[in-house]
């Protein structure tokens, strides 16, 4: 993204769904999740237009007869970058609930805590304030490139 002046990927997790009737003309929708960090693929499938549920169970859904899809195609795009599911680059790192710190395993130098209650090993988007997109300048270039990639396609 050479127009923003920085240097990290950006990897956009997006979902879409045709729509149910006349896909072929129905309008686009693009869903962005209402909250800072919100992920609009947990609102796909959670509540409000999604085209299903997922059940308690976890390995059924219900089709929600609201969905936007009914009429419109719809794509939910995560993002700002490092929300939902869409990240920059993947760090090994250790994750403090009581902090909420991402602490990448390289920092601890060789003396990785133990995993407990409080803290907890994973892969993780990277954390750096650097490798994000943390302005709604950087946010709408990122998703505009997205955008015209996506609908090029």
């Amino acid at each position: 993204m050479d127009d923003l002046a920085i240097d990290f990927d950006i990897n956009t997790l997006f979902l879409y769904f045709e729509a149910r009737k006349n896909p072929e003309s129905a309008p686009l929708v693009i869903y962005f999740a209402g909250g800072p960090g919100e992920a609009s693929s947990y609102s796909a499938f959670s509540s409000e237009g999604g085209p299903c549920y997922v059940n308690l169970d976890g390995n059924s859904t219900t089709l929600n007869p609201w969905s936007f899809n009914n009429l419109a195609n719809t794509l939910y795009i995560d993002q700002p970058v490092s929300a939902g599911f869409s990240y920059t680059s993947l760090v090994n790192a250790t994750f403090q609930l009581d902090t909420e710190q991402i602490i990448s395993l390289s920092t601890h130098d060789g003396n990785v805590p133990e995993e407990n209650l409080i803290i907890h090993k994973g892969t993780y988007s990277d954390p750096s304030p650097w490798a994000t997109t943390n302005t709604s300048v950087s946010s709408a270039l990122a998703v505009w490139h997205f955008a015209e990639h996506w609908l090029t396609q």
